[in-house]
């Protein structure tokens, strides 16, 4: 697209390929977190300040765990990005973050 906008001299763009940050989202937004407990333990407060439903925390004997949450429901896309926007910026640690499996076992990331 860029080859071709400095070919033709056009201003490019797509168009409608963002979310209105103003839409209530129909089905939350699900995360799992892995990483050390005590990362995990505030993640669940900051998570549970912020609004968004936070599961049963899985501890191992090693001082990691996992850790199930998602979004509220009824939020705003602009809603839902202010806090998931503190997790892609490593605020809680050194916590992995990925999709839990749906019930037939496969990750919702694979759908």
């Amino acid at each position: 697209m860029k080859r071709l906008q400095d070919w033709s001299g056009l201003k490019l763009g797509f168009i409608g390929n963002e979310a209105d940050p103003n839409r209530i989202m129909t089905e939350p937004w699900s995360y799992i977190a892995e990483g050390n407990i005590a990362d995990l333990l505030r993640l669940s407060t900051e998570a549970s300040a912020a609004g968004w439903t936070v599961g049963k925390l899985a501890k191992a004997d090693d001082g990691t765990g996992f850790l199930l949450f998602k979004s509220p429901v009824g939020v705003t896309f602009a809603k839902a990005e202010a806090f998931a926007n503190r997790l892609w910026n490593h605020e809680f640690g050194d916590v992995k973050y990925g999709r839990p499996p749906d019930r037939d076992g496969a990750s919702l990331n694979d759908q």
